[in-house]
């Protein structure tokens, strides 16, 4: 769902290049994808926990190394 959000940043950070406001459209860019990341690792700790909502069948050993990566 947070990719939806990335075409503005991207906008916003091309008008910006080259320009005063740049850094702050960098920041704005890559704060999105800082965002994106905590939500998938939430979700996949969510998810994860006590093979919450995995297969039956998921490796235990992949699970975890995914999960300390």
């Amino acid at each position: 769902m947070g990719v939806t959000a990335v075409p503005f940043p991207t906008a916003v950070l091309a008008q910006s290049l080259g320009q005063p406001g740049g850094t702050v459209a960098a920041a704005l860019y890559s704060g999105t994808y800082v965002l994106i990341a905590v939500a998938f690792n939430v979700l996949w700790r969510y998810a994860s926990h006590h093979h919450r909502l995995l297969h039956t069948n998921a490796d235990r050993q992949a699970v975890q190394a995914i999960t300390s990566a």
